[in-house]
């Protein structure tokens, strides 16, 4: 702070004081009495405009360093919500429709940075929640239905083969059916040499 100013007034008053001694006629014993009082009061106050200026400037830095603190707080804030906008946006484009199950949309007007930055926030992050949770279920639906054909395919493979055993115990095949199969089959079965004639059945 600049006390110069302050500093001129004082020995402005001073002076004012001399002068009215020098108009009044004090003598001079009297006169250097009151004189050395108007002077100790001058160094008081010189001394508190030193110390007053010190203060002052202490004040103002300790003010500085909150407002840099606090503009500081803003911009990390600020930067938050422009990292969950990013992200939404990342989420929406990732789906074919953005709906809610209630069937809202989700408004990209209401994306952006607005004031108070905690009101804001918070809207942002329940945004961020609800296409979250969209999101989530439009994964578990694409999922569900990519694995539906293999689960079927599964699912008849299993059936097949059950039938096939169920086939076999409940109607098992004569060894000589069997062997007249596989003669009518010489192509499938090469690995087996049949007669070319079977015993009668007798």
């Amino acid at each position: 702070m600049d006390t110069s100013y302050l500093s001129s007034q004082v020995s402005t008053i001073i002076g004012q004081l001399h002068g009215l001694f020098d108009e009044i006629g004090v003598p001079s014993h009297e006169r250097e009495t009151r004189e050395s009082e108007v002077g100790y009061l001058e160094l008081i106050i010189f001394q508190l405009l030193a110390d007053f200026s010190q203060l002052f400037a202490a004040l103002s830095e300790t003010l500085h360093n909150q407002v840099r603190l606090v503009t500081a707080e803003k911009d990390d804030m600020t930067e938050e919500g422009k990292r969950i906008i990013t992200t939404i946006k990342q989420m929406e484009a990732s789906l074919d429709d953005i709906k809610t199950r209630n069937g809202h949309e989700v408004d990209d007007e209401d994306l952006k940075i607005t004031f108070p930055l905690t009101r804001c926030l918070q809207g942002l992050k329940d945004k961020h929640l609800q296409i979250s949770k969209l999101h989530r279920e439009r994964f578990e639906q694409v999922k569900s239905e990519s694995d539906r054909p293999k689960i079927l395919e599964r699912s008849r493979a299993n059936n097949l083969q059950n039938s096939f055993k169920h086939s076999n115990l409940t109607h098992p095949i004569s060894s000589r059916r069997s062997s007249r199969l596989l003669y009518l089959l010489p192509h499938q079965m090469r690995v087996f040499h049949l007669p070319s004639t079977f015993p009668r059945h007798t």
